[in-house]
């Protein structure tokens, strides 16, 4: 079965629209529509873990049965044995362990092995979303897999729109999590995709300097 039938099911089953997929998770509308017409035939491991937290079920159970079965298993398979993710306290925290070499900070917990893909070695860590900056895309809680092995200029090239960063913005000294994006002119932004957030709905940002972690993926609240 292709997987965009599957998900077609999945939705009729619970009664939900494609826009109502998209407004849920946050993820554009034009990548749900993509995925249900089948033209967009291998969605990222992190959009997929977005629509089955979305649906309540593991991305595993969202993906059996489809074409996209073998390869997520493939990619499941690549994850080193063992390997465990430190889990912080704050965004500020992990921005500065991510420019630190060493250990993990004393009285860090650690998650269990890490439910997708890390093909690349990265340098991964974990934080509890701790503001509705994001919401309803992340709620407070919600555990972010971030990859902190970013440097100058690397990260400039790394984060794309839409990307969930860990950023100083204007050399706060404060940490936070937003979504990155670059406008028309070419002028990067970190934004804060809540209708209802009261703070700053955008501030500006220096990718090259201002970033210090790259979101891979999402999990429920443990």
């Amino acid at each position: 079965m292709k997987f965009s039938e599957k998900l077609q099911q999945l939705l009729s089953k619970q009664g939900l629209t494609g826009y109502a997929v998209s407004k849920g998770t946050g993820l554009p509308k034009s990548t749900i529509s993509r995925i249900l017409n089948g033209e967009a035939s291998n969605p990222r491991s992190s959009t997929l873990a977005e629509i089955a937290a979305f649906l309540g079920i593991t991305t595993i159970e969202l993906t059996n049965g489809t074409d996209l079965q073998e390869s997520y298993s493939r990619k499941l398979g690549k994850i080193k044995k063992g390997l465990r993710v430190p889990l912080l306290d704050s965004p500020t925290e992990a921005a500065y362990f991510s420019a630190v070499e060493g250990d993990v900070p004393v009285g860090s917990d650690f998650l269990p092995p890490i439910p997708f893909s890390n093909d690349n070695n990265n340098e991964l860590i974990a934080i509890p979303m701790n503001s509705e900056a994001l919401s309803p895309r992340i709620k407070i809680g919600d555990i972010v897999y971030f990859d902190t092995h970013i440097t100058e200029p690397e990260s400039e090239f790394k984060a794309k729109n839409g990307d969930v960063v860990i950023a100083f913005p204007d050399n706060t000294g404060c940490a936070v999590i937003r979504e990155f994006y670059k406008d028309d002119l070419g002028k990067a932004w970190l934004r804060a995709t809540n209708p209802s957030w009261p703070g700053d709905k955008a501030v500006p940002c220096n990718p090259s300097k201002d970033l210090a972690g790259i979101a891979v993926s999402f999990a429920a609240k443990l």
